[in-house]
């Protein structure tokens, strides 16, 4: 289980509802975060409310959307994900970080 989802991060037809999917990547983004799996894993976790930080999570968002698109891209799980990078983009990005933002497209 990876942090998104250690912390009730869930999308689609089966997620969360939208306020507790942003409720959960501004706690993920902002706060120190608990173990998961090892340090290893947590090294990638960085510092809150930094550049890697969030890098990480849209990083993650956007290797899910890819990944499910190839599998299935209908699924409503894409919809969620694509909107909330879109949301972390817009709240968090913008005049603070120079790193390129993730895409969903696939190659």
């Amino acid at each position: 289980m990876g942090m998104l989802a250690f912390l009730g991060y869930h999308v689609g037809q089966n997620g969360v509802r939208t306020e507790d999917q942003r409720a959960i990547l501004d706690f993920a983004y902002t706060e120190h975060l608990p173990l998961v799996k090892n340090a290893d894993y947590m090294q990638r976790w960085n510092t809150p409310s930094s550049a890697r930080w969030l890098q990480q999570i849209a990083e993650s968002l956007a290797a899910f959307c890819r990944n499910d698109k190839r599998k299935h891209p209908s699924a409503l799980c894409i919809v969620d994900w694509e909107a909330d990078l879109e949301y972390l983009r817009a709240n968090y990005y913008p005049g603070r970080y120079d790193f390129s933002w993730p895409s969903t497209e696939l190659a």
